[in-house]
This record gives C-alpha cells, sequence and structure tokens, in this order.
C-alpha cells in the first residue's frame, strides 16, 4: 500500500487568465485593490483512495472554496478548487495551503505556498483648464469682448497612486504659471492668471509636468475664447465682404440712376 497526496497551489493577478505557481517571492506583480484568485490543486499521488479531504491556508478562509471539496480522492484523481477576488495588500504577501487526507486511519499531507507583490498603481497627473470658467476645449469657447479681463483657471489632480513633487504648469502663450512643491495621491491644486481679451479667435494650451523620483509624468488641456475685431477686415472676416461692398454699391447704383434720368431729361426738353 502507497499512499501519497500532492498540493500545488496557483496565484492569479489577471482575472484568471493564466496562473502561476508562484513558490517563491515576490510573485507576480499587481496593482493594490485589484483582484487576486488562488487555485489548489490536490493530487492523490497513491495507490489508495483517499477520504476526509481537507484543505486549509494560513491566511484565508476557504469555507467558499469552488468547487467544494470531494469527500474522497481515488488514486490518481485531481481536484482543483479556487477561492477569489481577494483584494491584493501592498507589498509582499505569502501565503500557504494545506492539503489532507486519510487512508485506512492514516493521515496524508502537503503543503504549497503561493506569492504576489501588491504595487501601488502607477504615477499619473491630470490638467484641467478654464476660461472664464468655462472648460472651453474646442473652439469658439465663450464670447469675451476685446479688450475685457480673460482668468484662466488651471487645476491640477494627482491621478495615480504614488505622491508627486516639482509640479510645474506652463502655458504655451503666457509661459510659466505657477509651481507646486508636492501633491498628494488624489490631492489637487488650484492655479490662476488674468489677462486682457484680443481680437478675433484665441487658443492656448496648458501643460503640467510632476515627478515621481526620477519618473516623469505630464499632461495638457487646450481652451479657448473669441470676439469679433475692432474693425472688419478683408482678411479676417471674408463672409463679411458682402457686407461691406453692399452700401457702396447701392449708393453707386443711386448716382448711375441719377445721372440716367437727368440724361433722359435734358433729351426731352432738346
Amino acid at each position: 500500500m502507497n499512499l501519497g497526496i500532492d498540493l500545488t497551489k496557483y496565484v492569479s493577478v489577471n482575472n484568471q487568465t493564466s496562473w502561476d505557481d508562484a513558490n517563491s517571492a515576490p510573485g507576480p506583480s499587481i496593482v493594490i485593490g485589484k483582484g487576486v484568485y488562488f487555485k489548489f490543486r490536490i493530487q492523490n499521488t497513491g495507490n489508495v483512495t483517499l477520504t476526509g479531504i481537507n484543505l486549509t491556508d494560513t491566511v484565508y478562509n476557504l469555507a467558499g472554496i469552488n468547487p467544494g471539496l470531494p469527500a474522497s480522492l481515488a488514486p490518481n484523481a485531481t481536484y482543483e478548487g479556487i477561492i477569489g477576488p481577494i483584494a491584493a495588500t501592498a507589498g509582499n504577501h505569502t501565503n500557504t495551503g494545506n492539503a489532507t487526507g486519510y487512508a485506512l486511519g492514516s493521515p496524508v499531507s502537503d503543503t504549497d505556498p503561493a506569492n504576489y507583490f501588491g504595487s501601488p498603481p502607477p504615477p499619473a497627473i491630470n490638467i484641467e483648464k478654464y476660461t472664464n470658467g468655462q472648460d472651453a476645449d474646442y473652439a469658439p469657447g465663450p464670447y469675451i469682448s476685446i479688450n475685457s479681463t480673460v482668468t484662466w483657471t488651471y487645476i491640477v489632480t494627482n491621478i495615480g497612486g504614488v505622491n508627486l513633487t516639482g509640479i510645474v504648469v506652463t502655458d504655451d502663450k503666457l509661459g510659466v504659471i505657477g509651481t507646486v512643491a508636492s501633491l498628494p495621491v488624489g490631492a489637487n491644486v488650484t492655479l490662476s492668471v488674468s489677462g486682457i481679451a484680443i481680437a478675433g479667435q484665441y487658443a492656448n494650451n496648458a501643460t503640467v509636468v510632476g515627478y515621481y523620483g526620477a519618473i516623469e509624468v505630464t499632461d495638457w488641456d487646450p481652451s479657448h475664447y473669441y470676439n469679433r475685431p475692432t474693425t472688419v477686415g478683408w482678411e479676417t472676416y471674408p463672409v463679411n465682404k458682402m457686407r461691406v461692398l453692399l452700401p457702396w454699391i447701392a449708393l453707386l447704383a443711386a448716382i448711375i440712376a441719377g445721372a440716367s434720368l437727368l440724361m433722359l431729361r435734358r433729351r426731352r426738353l432738346n
């Protein structure tokens, strides 16, 4: 009679697309809070049927393992059960499974660990730019009278998973808007600058740069406003050419008509 049992424990960090037999740290990496799955594979490696199959884990309660444990396991037969998703925790994580079976009153058991590494979300930054309170990403944007005050507002948010430092906000038309020494995860800061509206369609782009150590993150956002120039120009507003010409055409037509009537009267008098 030969008694034997083998446990192999696997971990999946990609929604069960693949499985790693991660016996040694650090194991596969996964973003903190994402779902981790564990699979337990039990095989009867002996030549006698095992009963009283039991499975435990050093960290997790396996009462909800799917499918449930079999009552017995014939020679060479296998069982596979899965738990998850379980939210990943930060840093290196190790947990060990233990499988036990019995034959003729004698127990056999085996253990196997699994590892994964919980990493923070990657660094990321976002900037939103507003013109007089409007998120005018596309032209024409709000109408602002010439020589009126324009206020540009820049909201910078740390949308990544780590604190950022050395944040610089610039504008392609206005230059450096401001700097921020550090920005914690989820935090935001608001900067603003004012100017005087100029004639025509106006666009400017905001850019933000921040750092996580040597890693640079960046984002940009455009904004627009418009108005009509103080004088209607031929090149600035081609559609208005006829509006400029029509009064002169009408005046010329009236002069020609008047001259024609005068000449006709003279001929009649003669």
